[in-house]
């Protein structure tokens, strides 16, 4: 068996660890209720950050807002609810990619980007780890989305620096795809993989 595309391009500029971004996404939060959806400079600036990922070609858009939840999760929950929003009326089709690190980012991410009567192309979410599968994982019954498996685990890596030797990174990937596939329902094709940097 071949595969079509064996890898897929995710935009990664609506990234708040990213400092002008950041900087961007903070000063549109602070400008209040109608923050995402009145004209203005910082709107404007997320927009093209959309909608040049989607002219360049990105098989989906990633926003990443972790760094406003590490005091207040529920600061970034709220945030992706609103990114995704903006990913769905200015991606031109280009389903979103849900970065977090938090499970319940992910699943406002992924509740919203089916909160609408249109049809929506089957998002992705990244991540989940052989010891956060198990939240996430079910939520396939509720929501359609592809997954990307982070390759890390909870136990120290061994390997040259610190790091997950190959056999480890193996074990790590056939342990997610074994429980997406055999357990919650993935397709093959539906299952991502990276490795910790």
């Amino acid at each position: 068996m071949t595969m079509s595309k064996p890898l897929i391009s995710i935009g990664e500029a609506v990234h708040a660890s990213i400092p002008r971004t950041g900087q961007v996404m903070k000063e549109l939060a602070d400008l209040g209720g109608d923050a995402y959806s009145a004209p203005s400079e910082p709107l404007s600036y997320v927009r093209e950050l959309i909608e040049s990922q989607k002219a360049d070609g990105a098989d989906y858009i990633a926003v990443n807002l972790d760094a406003f939840g590490e005091k207040d999760p529920a600061v970034a929950a709220d945030m992706m609810v609103e990114y995704v929003r903006l990913v769905r009326k200015w991606g031109g089709g280009v389903p979103v990619c849900i970065d977090s690190s938090d499970d319940d980012v992910l699943k406002a991410g992924l509740k919203e980007w089916y909160n609408t009567d249109d049809k929506v192309a089957q998002p992705l979410v990244n991540s989940v780890k052989t010891y956060t599968m198990n939240n996430m994982l079910p939520v396939k019954k509720e929501h359609d989305f592809s997954v990307v498996g982070l390759l890390v685990s909870e136990d120290k890596a061994d390997g040259p620096g610190g790091s997950h030797s190959v056999d480890e990174l193996y074990s790590l990937a056939k342990e997610i795809f074994s429980e997406a596939v055999g357990k919650y329902g993935f397709a093959a094709g539906e299952i991502f993989s990276t490795r910790s940097p």
